[in-house]
């Protein structure tokens, strides 16, 4: 009986890798398109994830074209319904000189820390402090440049 035992395990320590079942995370994640991780400035970006998510938004794309009207559409509901503030005139000249400059990767100082902070505080409503966290900053910038266009075409 020892030597039954004494064998198996020497035949499973033997036995090729390829033989052996493996589980993946890979396997197991879905193969779905992600779609964009930004959140919603307005009701324009809001309309444009439930078109994309039922599947409207390619259907009327393969009927009428690549020049739907979807992205203006989006455009305009975000400026009427918004989820942020309009940036004053102050703060489009100090975002024009201050902010929108910066790249991703940059050391940025504790002082244009604030100023990302404070803005995005005023524009979205949503008090946030300045921390060490890079891709927070990333996130702030990439929305204020959103609010920036739409305030700068209207």
């Amino acid at each position: 009986m020892e030597k039954e035992q004494q064998s198996d395990s020497i035949a499973k320590a033997k036995k090729p890798s390829s033989t052996r079942k493996r589980t993946t995370k890979s396997s197991s994640k879905s193969t779905k398109k992600k779609s964009s991780n930004s959140k919603a400035i307005g009701v324009g970006d809001v309309v444009d994830k439930v078109t994309e998510a039922t599947g409207v938004k390619q259907l009327v794309k393969a009927v009428v074209g690549d020049d739907c009207g979807c992205e203006e559409r989006k455009r305009n509901l975000n400026r009427m319904f918004r989820f942020y503030n309009p940036m004053t005139e102050e703060e489009k000249k100090e975002y024009a000189k201050d902010l929108q400059p910066l790249r991703a990767g940059m050391v940025m100082t504790r002082d244009i820390q604030v100023k990302i902070t404070t803005m995005y505080s005023r524009v979205f409503g949503k008090r946030v402090k300045p921390s060490r966290c890079g891709k927070c900053y990333e996130n702030y910038l990439e929305r204020l440049q959103r609010v920036y266009e739409l305030c700068d075409e209207s």
